[in-house]
């Protein structure tokens, strides 16, 4: 009876300590049964595909069954305090992108990055600036010529990275002496719609869609706001190649709640590291016009306070 009671004593410890892990299958290597992956966004968008196509390979490489959770609400803070208020022990997962440090930032989210655990970066997509087929301009810098002389309007979205994007040419055409003004439009449907419509000058879109619209004859690529060519489409040129120096590629990112002890942390930056090396995660994002940009968590958490740096500089600069 006292050997008994020792013991149960002796697995009580480890248990809590977390140096013992709950068995989740044959050859599971993953701490729990189940893992939810939040995504604060609908179905369908870029960091929805990013995560669904994530989930899979998870699956794949752990033996346990990962579950997407799209929550919208609070325009994606709800998600996100999901995550942050969940335990720690690798059951809950958030994905993400820049968007999380610019609603933080602008107080629109009282939930940031520093109350999650990076974990990894996932994937990388770049959207283009496009204007119609028809439009006087063709360029950046045609762009910025046409707009001494005659406002120009580009559709945005406020609250996030595309609101960055939308004031960041704005205020690279109002060096050159341009007038490009930005106009709240909403989603990139509604973008579209104005754009295709004539109501602004400008939009925003991924290459995925200015693909679509530009075999149809409708639009045409003005930059791929990136520093370097998109390998999905490497015949567009950069902002960067124009001489405006705007980079705002998407990075998916990877959270866990902030509660996380360093050994769950370090379990699953290796179990991560496997996973987002798998060739099958690679080709299903390439359908998506995404690439593979792993980074493990140190190098996630480095790469993310970078952001968060960047976003603090450009929104006290007025973008």
């Amino acid at each position: 009876m006292r050997t008994n009671l020792f013991l149960v004593m002796v697995i009580a410890f480890v248990l809590g300590a977390g140096y013992l892990w709950p068995e989740t299958g044959d050859n599971s290597l993953y701490p729990v049964p189940k893992i939810k992956i939040f995504v604060p966004s609908k179905p369908g968008g870029t960091t929805d595909v990013t995560a669904r196509a994530f989930a899979r390979a998870l699956e794949r490489h752990s033996g346990v069954k990962a579950v997407v959770i799209n929550q919208t609400t609070g325009g994606g803070t709800v998600a996100v305090s999901s995550v942050a208020n969940a335990r720690g022990d690798g059951g809950t997962l958030l994905v993400f992108h820049a968007m999380l440090h610019v609603s933080h930032r602008t107080g629109r989210m009282e939930v940031g990055a520093d109350d999650l655990t990076p974990i990894a970066t996932i994937s990388r997509s770049t959207d283009v600036y496009v204007t119609r087929a028809d439009a006087p301009f063709d360029s950046i810098q045609s762009l910025f010529a046409h707009a001494i002389n005659t406002e120009v309007l580009i559709a945005s979205q406020l609250g996030g990275t595309t609101q960055l994007k939308a004031t960041a040419l704005a205020d690279a055409a109002a060096q050159h002496g341009g007038q490009l003004r930005p106009v709240e439009i909403g989603s990139m449907a509604n973008r579209l719609t104005a754009l295709l419509g004539g109501q602004v000058d400008v939009s925003i879109v991924d290459l995925r869609t200015a693909r679509q619209y530009l075999d149809a004859g409708d639009l045409i690529p003005l930059a791929v706001i990136s520093d370097h060519r998109d390998p999905f489409e490497p015949d567009w040129p950069t902002a960067l190649e124009q001489g405006v120096e705007i980079d705002l590629a998407q990075v998916s990112e990877l959270y866990a709640p902030g509660d996380m002890t360093a050994p769950v942390r370090d379990s699953l930056d290796a179990i991560f590291g496997i996973v987002l090396q798998d060739p099958e995660l690679a080709s299903a994002l390439a359908q998506a016009g995404q690439s593979v940009e792993y980074r493990n968590a140190a190098d996630a958490l480095a790469f993310i306070q970078g952001e968060q740096a960047r976003v603090r500089a450009m929104l006290e600069a007025g973008l």
